[in-house]
């Protein structure tokens, strides 16, 4: 089994990226709250989905978000984005 080590900051969004989604936040979870309701940028999640693609890989998140979402929110997030690959732990 090939696994993807995903980190999302810098990888699946960027600093203005996040900005503009966390704009108003008042607390680090609300901030990875609205980032992961916003979403986050389809271009670099297609880059992840290549590279999963091209390795049958499955993705284990690695960010610092996982202590402030679900493995399961994350991945809901990512799906959004159009990550087809399995996220199966962080």
């Amino acid at each position: 089994m090939s696994v993807v080590f995903l980190d999302l900051d810098g990888v699946c969004n960027d600093g203005t990226f996040y900005a503009a989604a966390v704009t108003g936040c008042r607390t680090h979870a609300e901030a990875i709250g609205a980032a992961l309701d916003r979403g986050l940028d389809p271009v670099r999640v297609a880059r992840v989905q290549r590279v999963c693609d091209a390795a049958g890989a499955s993705v284990v998140i690695v960010s610092g978000w996982r202590r402030w979402a679900t493995t399961e929110q994350i991945g809901a997030s990512l799906a959004a984005a159009g990550l087809t690959a399995p996220v199966i732990d962080a």
